[in-house]
This record gives structure tokens, C-alpha cells and sequence, in this order.
């Protein structure tokens, strides 16, 4: 390990950069409230609270599933 990691510092002070690409993943869908009015975003907002107070909710594992299964496509 120590040897890697020798080496990759190596690397950087002779090209004066990462030896390798970085990159962000790109990101599942997400609701964006930039695009929204206020009326819009009061109406979305008292929907979700009356979802959790009427107890519209599922199990965390549920949701991760099917988010899982909407990511992996």
C-alpha cells in the first residue's frame, strides 16, 4: 500500500496533476423547487405533511428498493 501510494505522489510532482480522472456521479432525478412558484411550492409542502400526518408513509427499506430499481434502470 505504502508503495501505491508512493508512487501516485511521484506522479503528481512530476506532472503536476492526479494521475487519474475524477468525476462526479450523475445524479438520480430530484425535485427541484427552483422552477416552482410559491403557491406551487406551499401546495407541495401541505401535501407531504398531510401524507405524514395521515400516516401515508411506507418502510425506509420499501423505499430504497424502488429507488434502487428506478437508479439501475
Amino acid at each position: 500500500m505504502s508503495t501505491l501510494v508512493t508512487l501516485l505522489l511521484k506522479q503528481v510532482s512530476l506532472t503536476k496533476s492526479i494521475p487519474f480522472n475524477i468525476s462526479l456521479p450523475v445524479t438520480p432525478y430530484s425535485e427541484s423547487v427552483e422552477n416552482m412558484t410559491s403557491e406551487e411550492f406551499g401546495k407541495m409542502m401541505v401535501q407531504e405533511y398531510q401524507n405524514a400526518e395521515g400516516e401515508h408513509v411506507r418502510p425506509v427499506n420499501e423505499f430504497f428498493n424502488e429507488f434502487r430499481t428506478k437508479i439501475d434502470g
